[in-house]
């Protein structure tokens, strides 16, 4: 056979996204969400299952396969996440689906021993941390970040129903303390896009992706804030900026954590403070959703209601934190522990 001709056509040089192996598995998903498949929770528990099962019977299977099933199987949970209604009790089942994985703790198996070995001996399924399989549930925050960079940059078409169900799960994963830190960063990027970035609040006629209108991100803010303000709240306290490690040449940090445009009419003093999670950015979430709430034009009911539960989400969380009998700012750095 004739070894073949480099292709020099650019798009056929450029890496391919999706591993090796998993086009008809990913289809299959893709299928379900279309179809509003309300059992995809079941496939990812069982998979859980399946990856565990062959890597503990099957000690000569490569650790690159169980790398690709790892992507599979949260392409997955964020397909069955976008289906699942977030004000449903059936959310809450697949993030603990997570949970459960997560539970199962470090993955080891026997290996036969070496020509110069006696007896097994013990491996682990881990190219070390942070990969160590099921409990640092390797790739999870990689892939959820990247789903949300698509939905966020307009790459992906992914519809307000579906954006707001796949930020219930997202938040609901934070409020578990599941990559904390990483996926909270996709909640800063939904409140950048959402309450930093200038933009109508009803559609309009423009097809422009600029125009997008806030009314297309209120559902999805509205439930992560539902879940995940607690957090969030305790991320601006402390003023966490630090860039996550899963972070890459295509994605930087600022793209992350840099203050939007909005912000920009505040002192420089105050844009000093912005980047990353911090009070200013905090209370100006809040002074943006009392002007949505408050505005009293022609703006639909359900985007004046929504403004004013994610404000009041923000708010009730300063209460409970001390905030009610306290000046507000003593109380957090009190209740967090900040000198």
């Amino acid at each position: 056979m004739e070894a073949s001709t480099p292709s020099t056509d650019p798009q056929r040089t450029t890496p391919d996204p999706i591993p090796k192996g998993s086009r008809s598995f990913r289809a299959s998903v893709d299928t379900s969400v279309l179809q509003q498949d309300q059992e995809m929770w079941k496939r990812a528990r069982l998979f859980v299952r399946n990856i565990t099962s062959r890597y503990t019977n099957y000690a000569n299977q490569p650790i690159d396969i169980f790398e690709r099933d790892l992507h599979n199987l949260w392409y997955l949970f964020i397909g069955a996440a976008k289906v699942t209604p977030t004000d449903e009790a059936a959310a809450d089942r697949l993030a603990i689906q997570v949970l459960v994985a997560r539970e199962m703790g470090l993955l080891r198996r026997l290996e036969e021993p070496g020509t110069d070995e006696k007896a097994a001996h013990i491996s682990e399924a881990a190219n070390g941390a942070p990969s160590r399989m099921w409990v640092d549930l390797p790739f999870l925050a990689t892939d959820l970040r990247e789903a949300w960079k698509e939905a966020m940059t307009g790459r992906t078409a992914v519809p307000s129903n579906q954006l707001a169900n796949l930020g219930g799960f997202t938040a609901r994963l934070v409020a578990f303390g599941v990559c904390e830190v990483e996926l909270s960063q996709c909640g800063l990027l939904l409140l950048r896009e959402a309450l930093e970035t200038p933009r109508p609040i009803l559609p309009t006629d423009s097809a422009d992706q600029k125009d997008i209108p806030l009314s297309h991100f209120m559902p999805a803010l509205s439930a992560w804030l539902r879940h995940g303000s607690y957090k969030l709240l305790g991320l601006c306290a402390r003023g966490h900026a630090s860039a996550s490690s899963t972070d890459d040449a295509e994605s930087p940090e600022d793209q992350w954590v840099t203050a939007g445009p909005l912000l920009s009419t505040l002192s420089p003093e105050q844009r000093s403070r912005t980047p990353g999670f911090s009070m200013t950015r905090w209370e100006f979430w809040k002074q943006r959703l009392a002007e949505v709430a408050g505005d009293h034009g022609a703006l639909e009911d359900t985007v004046q209601g929504q403004a004013r539960h994610c404000f009041g989400f923000l708010d009730s969380w300063e209460r409970i934190t001390g905030g009610d009998g306290h000046d507000r700012e003593i109380a957090r750095k009190a209740y967090y522990g900040i000198e």
